[in-house]
């Protein structure tokens, strides 16, 4: 990362002292080669997704104005193929905007080790039956949930008839205010999530309500 001065200390008292103005601290430098989190989505491509040429264009539509969606289609037409690949044709995440990515997953004991940096637009997926915790955050601790796990990226909801309607309540002010904010006995705690919003359904419990032909 750029602007940012690394200073070594043999002990803790160098480091008051540096702090106390009293003596100045052995310049660092990184390497170059510093590891980046490269997300497996980077691999995927449209070029994947056979026919869907209307939904494909309609896509590229939302991602270019930030715009969240519905996709509503019988079972095994590419709903979740594309929604996959929507994050590759969104622009490259900023520095700011990666730093911000990266404390999200490291502060939730994602990111692995030996990686520093996620470089490329998250992609979020959580099943219908994931706890309030685990889609807008909390805990004892208050730790970011899903919505925040998708900050800068795309949270996508499959099945979204099957969520229930508190868990769509509850994705009202994240989406509206692009933060969720959690009260704990400690304080309130602040997260972001400013994510594209991409969801899909099938029109009927069967799947084919709106098709002719069910092969």
């Amino acid at each position: 990362m750029h602007g940012v001065e690394i200073l070594g200390f043999y002990d803790l008292t160098g480091v008051v002292r540096y702090l106390e103005g009293k003596t100045s601290g052995i310049e660092m430098h990184m390497e170059e080669n510093e590891k980046i989190l490269e997300e497996s989505e980077r691999i995927l491509d449209f070029k994947d997704v056979k026919g869907q040429d209307e939904l494909i264009e309609a896509v590229v539509l939302a991602a270019a104005g930030g715009h969240n969606m519905l996709m509503v289609g019988e079972p095994g037409c590419g709903k979740t193929m594309i929604a996959q690949r929507i994050p590759t044709i969104l622009p490259e995440m900023t520095e700011e905007e990666c730093l911000e990515v990266t404390k999200i997953y490291s502060i939730s004991g994602l990111l692995p080790n030996g990686h520093t940096l996620m470089k490329y637009r998250p992609f979020r997926a959580p099943h219908h039956n994931a706890s309030l915790n685990a889609l807008i955050g909390g805990g004892a601790n208050a730790m970011p949930g899903e919505v925040s796990l998708a900050h800068n990226g795309v949270l996508f909801l499959d099945e979204l008839a099957e969520f229930s309607r508190r868990t769509l309540d509850a994705l009202r002010q994240p989406i509206e205010d692009k933060k969720v904010s959690i009260s704990r006995v400690n304080g309130t705690h602040t997260f972001p999530s400013n994510f594209m919003f991409i969801t899909a359904m099938n029109p009927c419990p069967c799947g084919y309500e709106l098709f002719y032909i069910r092969i």
